[in-house]
Formats: structure tokens, sequence, C-alpha cells
């Protein structure tokens, strides 16, 4: 059994419930505040923490986020440092991102065609939408997000 919250940390800790000591061992932590009123579990192995209320500026909003983590361990996917980035693009050639989490720290991206070369490369910081790349040729393209020691790539398809 598993529970959020906690006063240290912002309430990052994750907890994991010890019948045999009757007892609540910190497990994890996580990225960000607290999801409040999720449900969380385990399967195969891992844990899950999803749906529940987030605290943003202004008061708690619906999440959708979902969570998976290795129980006894310090932290959570890396994933998370997808949420609230979208990658997409249009007819015109241009691949775009845009930040819809207030909470995004900053970080690099870059895109790259299906051969590893370097088509652009921007830092972004805070919210907004840009565009990282325009009037490229049909294809498929990675995007590489680096945040601190974080690495993600996503594909994206560009179609004319």
């Amino acid at each position: 059994m598993y529970n959020t919250g906690g006063s240290g940390l912002g309430g990052q800790q994750l907890f994991r419930y010890d019948a045999a000591a009757d007892d609540w061992i910190d497990d994890a932590q996580l990225p960000t505040d607290r999801i409040a009123n999720g449900s969380c579990f385990s399967i195969g192995g891992h844990g899950y923490l999803v749906f529940g209320q987030k605290s943003l500026t202004g008061g708690n909003v619906s999440s959708n986020e979902l969570w998976r983590f290795t129980p006894g361990t310090t932290g959570i996917a890396e994933e998370q440092a997808w949420q609230g980035v979208q990658v997409g693009s249009d007819l015109a050639g241009t691949v775009a991102v845009t930040v819809t989490d207030e909470r995004a720290a900053a970080f690099q991206l870059e895109l790259l065609d299906m051969h590893g070369r370097l088509m652009a490369s921007r830092k972004i910081t805070g919210m907004g939408r840009v565009a990282l790349a325009t009037d490229l040729p049909a294809g498929i393209y990675l995007v590489r997000l680096q945040q601190e020691d974080v690495v993600l790539a996503r594909k994206v398809m560009v179609g004319r």
C-alpha cells in the first residue's frame, strides 16, 4: 500500500506501508509536488500513481498523470521530464514545441533527422510555443529533450 504527501520536501515523498513492522517507510521521491487523492497500486514489480489532484497557483486541478516507480528506489520514471511538453508538426514543414506546465524548468531541445544530423537546437525556459524548425522536408525526425541529467527523445513526422 502506498501514500503520497508529508510535510517535508514539499509533499514529494512516496511512502510504502510495511505491514510486518506496522510502519510507513519513505520509499521514493516524486519529481514534483504530490498528487492528492490519487490512486497507488503495484503490478509486476512496479508501483503506479495515477489521477488525483495537483496543487497549482489558483487552486487544485485534476491530474491525468501516470507515474511509474520501482518500489524501494528513490525516484520516478524519467518520462516525467515530458510532462507539460507537447511536440507537433504541420504541413508547412514546421516542428513546434509547446510547453503548458508553468513549473517546467529550463531545458535544451534538439531536432535530429533519421541519420542523426542536428537540424535545430534551442534552449527553452518557461511556458509558450516555439517553432524548433521550419520548412523541413517530409520525413521522420527525433526531438531530443535534455533537462539536467535526463535525456529523452520523441519521434515526430513531418508531412508535406
